[in-house]
């Protein structure tokens, strides 16, 4: 079991979500930035999509109620274990009775506590996620507080005390791409809403991720559009990841526990592997759109699928 002993402002149980689900209007779920997700469990031997704790915004505290192996992967933050600084993307051995201490986030949004075996937590529609507004999966369908327990799952046997990310995946995001406020998007299903000229002014301004931004959808403001053309449309089918065009000219992305149906044009979808740098983005940070081939997409998905199978090598777990 994990105890939380102090619980952050955000606190959630995630995992890779559930996929099967649209079709009766439940949508995905899943952590925010899947990626620094299936890092912390490959790193420990899990599997990818294994639950773990998704933090944000504060510091707080967990308790291991028996030994166990953790590694903290996603923003980078101020840890300590049993008192003792600690870094991410690293396998840390916590004796029963240690407690691990999360200071504060210094970069990023959004930090994963994973532990060999997983969050076993129960199955609910196909994943074993927090859906917080029906209120099911993860503990309870809420947030974590005071005094929650926290059962670990049965460990693959595969994590070795010290055992580290390679260079590239060690920053807030993976690749490097912590680096740039760029954003990748592909054009949407109503990508000619926007007149060519609007969208070169579109791509050529700094956008303000929004306080209001949540696991439903980032707002983003700042892209001052000429809505003349915009016209209402019928609701139709959405993916997580679509740029939704309000009639206020403000940019909604859709995130994992976005509705599966909008009725706002849908002008771009970020790509698969930008969402997560997307979701990593503080309140008031600043981005930018590029759009971007689908090629280059592909490529860029490529690359990180083949950096998890690299740690994934590392442990010994099947490259699957």
């Amino acid at each position: 079991m994990i105890e939380v002993t102090r619980a952050p402002a955000f606190a959630l149980v995630q995992d890779g979500g559930r996929n099967a689900r649209r079709s009766e209007g439940v949508p995905p779920g899943g952590a925010l930035d899947p990626f620094s997700l299936r890092l912390g469990n490959v790193l420990l031997g899990n599997d990818p999509d294994a639950a773990a704790v998704e933090w944000a915004l504060t510091g707080g505290s967990l308790r291991f109620r028996s030994d166990a192996h953790v590694a903290l992967a996603g923003a980078e933050v101020r840890a300590r274990l049993d008192g003792v600084r600690v870094p991410g993307g690293q396998v840390l051995a916590a004796g029963a009775g240690s407690e691990l201490e999360v200071e504060r986030l210094e970069r990023g949004r959004l930090a994963y506590v994973c532990v060999a075996g997983g969050i076993d937590v129960p199955e609910v529609l196909g994943g074993r996620g927090s859906y917080l507004p029906a209120g099911f999966g993860g503990h309870g369908g809420r947030l974590l507080r005071r005094g929650d327990m926290l059962p670990i799952g049965v460990p693959a046997g595969l994590a070795r005390a010290g055992a580290r990310l390679p260079p590239e995946a060690r920053g807030v995001l993976p690749l490097g791409a912590a680096l740039t406020p760029s954003i990748d998007v592909l054009p949407g299903p109503e990508s000619g809403v926007l007149p060519p000229l609007e969208w070169d002014r579109l791509l050529s301004r700094k956008l303000t991720v929004d306080a209001l931004s949540d696991r439903m959808g980032f707002r983003l403001s700042g892209a001052d559009l000429d809505v003349r053309h915009y016209a209402d449309r019928r609701s139709e089918p959405a993916c997580v990841g679509a740029v939704q065009l309000t009639p206020d000219g403000t940019l909604i992305v859709l995130m994992q526990d976005g509705p599966t149906v909008a009725g706002y044009p849908r002008i771009a979808v970020v790509s698969t592997v930008a969402l997560p740098l997307l979701a990593q983005r503080r309140p008031e940070e600043r981005v930018t759109l590029k759009l971007v081939r689908p090629a280059e997409a592909l490529a860029a998905l490529r690359a990180q699928r083949a950096l998890l199978l690299r740690v994934a090598g590392r442990t010994g777990r099947p490259a699957d």
